[in-house]
């Protein structure tokens, strides 16, 4: 094991030993370094490691903080959605149901970390991949972490809007399941209630650790078994 790998499980076991929570500021680098002895290149090389590994993120100009996916259980695959649409991600277009200002729902509250009083986007979309259904996504924005959205915004790619108005996003976390879709859910992807889709969860956090976006998207399973 090299010296940067070395340090790297060393302060991943002390992250969990001490149960420090998402967001727990680590000491800087210089002191990191006396703490390891070692050099400014081996440690930043261990914190890399550790990034790369979801168990800090660095924020410019303020430090090293630990990072913590809120569903343990759950394996990682992708580093991105292009994993998960491989070359459809391209092709797909964009048809808005619905775009609307709501209290949080107790269930997307939770993902958000924020109270089931604070005001969120709603922003319902279908997928649409040659001209047929694919995937049927469902948004939920912090309002007061993205700020007043026009509802044109929900028909092209609503993170390029935000990066234009200066948010800087940062990671995020995507879990994956098989759920069976439900009457309305299955009426707008143009199948069966009951039938089987894909489910990709999306948590999306800004550089500073916040999170700003849950999103849950629904797509027929058929796409990805004649994709493999």
């Amino acid at each position: 094991m090299l010296k940067h790998q070395a340090i790297a499980a060393k302060l991943k076991d002390y992250i969990e030993e001490h149960d420090l929570p998402h967001g727990a500021k680590l000491p800087n680098l210089t002191t990191l370094m006396e703490l390891y002895g070692t050099s400014k290149n081996t440690m930043m090389q261990a914190l890399k490691n550790l990034e790369n590994s979801h168990v800090v993120y660095q924020v410019q100009g303020s430090g090293i903080f630990v990072r913590r996916r809120q569903r343990e259980a759950y394996t990682p695959l992708f580093q991105n959605t292009a994993g998960f649409f491989g070359n459809f991600h391209e092709h797909i277009k964009h048809q808005v149901l619905a775009f609307e200002k709501i209290l949080a729902p107790p269930d997307v509250a939770q993902n958000l970390k924020v109270t089931s009083k604070d005001p969120v986007y709603r922003i319902l979309r279908l997928q649409i991949l040659d001209g047929a259904p694919f995937c049927l996504e469902e948004s939920f924005y912090v309002v007061a972490l993205v700020g007043e959205l026009p509802k044109s915004v929900a028909s092209t790619s609503i993170f390029s809007y935000l990066r234009q108005q200066g948010l800087k996003i940062g990671f995020s976390d995507k879990y994956f399941d098989s759920v069976l879709l439900d009457e309305n859910q299955a009426k707008l992807l143009d199948l069966p209630p009951n039938s089987p889709a894909l489910r990709l969860e999306d948590i999306y956090y800004l550089n500073d650790g916040q999170i700003f976006d849950y999103s849950r998207t629904y797509c027929q399973a058929k796409f990805f078994a004649q994709s493999n």
